[in-house]
């Protein structure tokens, strides 16, 4: 079946099955218009991402969420006959719009916490990602560099021990949401935080610590780990929203590859603000610098409108490339 009909067929059911029901749907979408200042100003329309959420209740103590996530997906086709090998490079290159279910998970509220079963969010950058509060202009570091996936499968569990200190941890197949478990190993996720975690929604503070470990077979039968570590800090009040994390990845047999990362969000009044992020990113030897630098207007409730320059450059005896944007984010 074809990318696009399997999606048709996905929306169709997910609308039918909606309107029969009494729980919450809504929509968000990232869509942009990017001019690249290099390699020939190439300039595009593109969306980044379309999430269709649905969230009801079966109790007063057990819910659950089904989210579908539509982006680009690198497609591979094998084709036979005359002239197949370049028309086969062609398709391979190809980016289509491919639908894939990112949550599909029950929440049970229990004496002791809160036990999530199913396709879920991760929980490593989940309140930098708030801190950051901008998800339809970039990703979050840790996202962006894939240190992990946004979402797996598997079981977590989450707990306030006090007012301001809460943690979860997760037990994931860590493959990502894309793919089937590859292995007998799984991933192991750690969250611990202090103070409000939503900093995009609410004013105060928060400190926390994110740990990731995650075994996998190395190619002489030994056993090699991935380990992540993230430390991160927020702060917002009415007209600032300022955050920062460190971030370190060490893979047995492979260089450590770290963040560094600060992001603040400034609002002027109650439609026009600025937006302004650098990252360091590490890797094997390489040092890549990354900026953000926009200004956001909110012209209707559900819409935001955001100019915005981005620049990367690798290593700094090398030439930097400049992207011009304008991202839309839209809320149904």
């Amino acid at each position: 079946m074809k990318p696009f009909i399997k999606g048709i067929s996905i929306f169709a059911i997910a609308f039918t099955f909606v309107s029969a029901q009494s729980g919450s749907f809504n929509g968000l979408v990232f869509y942009h218009l990017q001019h690249d200042l290099e390699d020939g100003g190439k300039s595009q329309f593109e969306f980044s991402r379309v999430y269709l959420t649905y969230t009801n209740k079966l109790s007063e103590n057990v819910k659950y969420k089904f989210q579908t996530d539509v982006g680009r997906h690198k497609n591979s086709v094998k084709l036979e006959g005359a002239g197949s090998d370049s028309l086969s490079a062609d398709l391979s290159n190809s980016r289509w719009l491919s639908v894939y279910l990112k949550n599909a998970k029950l929440d049970w509220t229990t004496s002791v916490g809160v036990v999530s079963i199913g396709l879920q969010g991760m929980n490593i950058f989940s309140v930098q990602e708030k801190t950051w509060g901008h998800r339809y202009l970039q990703k979050s570091p840790m996202d962006l560099h894939k240190f992990t996936s946004s979402a797996d499968l598997g079981i977590g569990f989450a707990r306030s021990i006090s007012k301001d200190l809460s943690t979860s941890l997760l037990i994931t197949n860590g493959i990502g949401y894309k793919s089937a478990e590859n292995d007998t190993y799984k991933k192991f996720s750690l969250q611990t935080v202090w103070g409000q975690k939503n900093l995009s929604k609410k004013t105060g503070y928060n400190a926390g610590l994110a740990l990731s470990y995650e075994p996998f077979d190395l190619s002489d039968a030994s056993t090699g780990s991935t380990f992540i570590t993230g430390i991160f800090g927020g702060w917002s009040n009415n007209r600032l929203r300022a955050g920062g994390e460190y971030d370190r990845r060490a893979i047995t047999d492979d260089e450590d590859t770290q963040i560094i990362s600060a992001y603040f969000t400034t609002a002027l009044n109650e439609k026009l603000g600025a937006i302004f992020r650098i990252d360091q990113f590490d890797n094997a030897g390489d040092t890549e610098l990354y900026v953000i630098l926009g200004g956001q207007w909110l012209p209707e409730k559900g819409l935001r409108i955001v100019p915005n320059i981005q620049y990367t450059k690798v290593n700094s005896n090398e030439e930097g490339s400049t992207s011009l944007f304008v991202n839309f984010e839209f809320k149904i």
